[in-house]
């Protein structure tokens, strides 16, 4: 009986950690896109987590200046417009690619009063990209194929900085995308840090 229980606890508890490690696995990955935009119903989901969804819906949202209930806005799960202060949301076309839809891990918008929702930058899992048609389409600048961790103006105008990979800074000035200078940062000694990590952290 004892090597009865002994055997099912065994199987229960490998079943339990493969399945935390196959999940941790997959969390562990942000440029797995699949992982990213698969969805299941809300009704799978307990209140607590349905609470979450919306902020995993909109983590970047940018305004027309001369029109406030005119938004983009976009996460993970893609990029939306609404011209109703946000009451309804569509999708934004991404030029050139069917069936895909790019994780939007930045929005830099211009604030051109005159340009509305032109011009607006985006950092992607997939380069970057430029908005048009008031916001609606999307166009590629740069960078294919590189997964943008993070972007923001530049020093200067008509430059954007961003960080690749967590520890690769590059400058790229938009009215020559073609050309990105790096800079990389993997010695660093910066002051004031803890020498130890939380065992948080750690694990």
């Amino acid at each position: 009986m004892l090597l009865k229980i002994h055997k099912w606890a065994g199987l229960i508890a490998g079943a339990w950690l493969l399945v935390l490690g196959a999940t941790g696995i997959v969390l562990d990955h942000d440029e797995w896109r699949w992982a990213r935009q698969l969805t299941v119903p809300q009704s799978w989901v307990s209140p607590q987590v349905a609470r979450l969804l919306p902020a995993t819906r909109m983590r970047h949202v940018a305004v027309d200046p001369a029109n406030t209930r005119r938004w983009i806005g976009g996460s993970e799960r893609g990029l939306w417009w609404t011209d109703d202060g946000g009451a309804q949301w569509s999708s934004v076309v991404f030029d050139s690619l069917v069936d895909e839809t790019p994780q939007v891990t930045s929005i830099v918008a211009t604030g051109k009063r005159d340009a509305g929702l032109d011009g607006v930058y985006l950092a992607t899992d997939d380069g970057i990209w430029v908005t048009t048609r008031n916001g609606r389409q999307v166009e590629r600048l740069g960078l294919a194929g590189v997964f943008i961790n993070q972007m923001t103006e530049g020093s200067y105008g008509g430059e954007l900085a961003g960080v690749i990979g967590h520890d690769r800074v590059f400058r790229l000035n938009v009215a020559n995308p073609d050309e990105v200078s790096f800079t990389e940062f993997h010695d660093v000694e910066v002051a004031g840090l803890p020498e130890q990590v939380s065992l948080y952290r750690f694990v």
